[in-house]
């Protein structure tokens, strides 16, 4: 079996999804946590979807979106170095994907 490495596309990034991320519910934050490492197994789970329009985030295009209760990860994969580029953690508004 093939697994990707997850990685964040740079350290603001990071910075930016834990800020989001930590001040979460802990059932919230489980959840999330448990999403994002599946996927390193299957960067494109049944929740996942291609956004018509992908969303400018820091510079970085993500054009993939995995559905996790109210929030939405935003992110890229890179088939040919097998890692998923994780962009964004946003709860879903209707500035999600602006």
């Amino acid at each position: 079996m093939v697994t990707y490495r997850l990685v964040y596309a740079d350290k603001k990034v990071e910075r930016d999804f834990l800020k989001t991320l930590l001040p979460l519910p802990a059932n919230e934050r489980k959840l999330i946590l448990e999403k994002l490492g599946s996927l390193a197994l299957n960067p494109r789970p049944q929740q996942f979807k291609m956004l018509a329009r992908p969303v400018l985030v820091y510079g970085y295009l993500a054009p993939c979106r995995l559905r996790v209760a109210d929030y939405r990860i935003l992110y890229d994969i890179d088939d040919l170095a097998k890692k998923v580029v994780i962009l964004s953690l946003r709860r879903r508004s209707e500035k999600t994907y602006k």
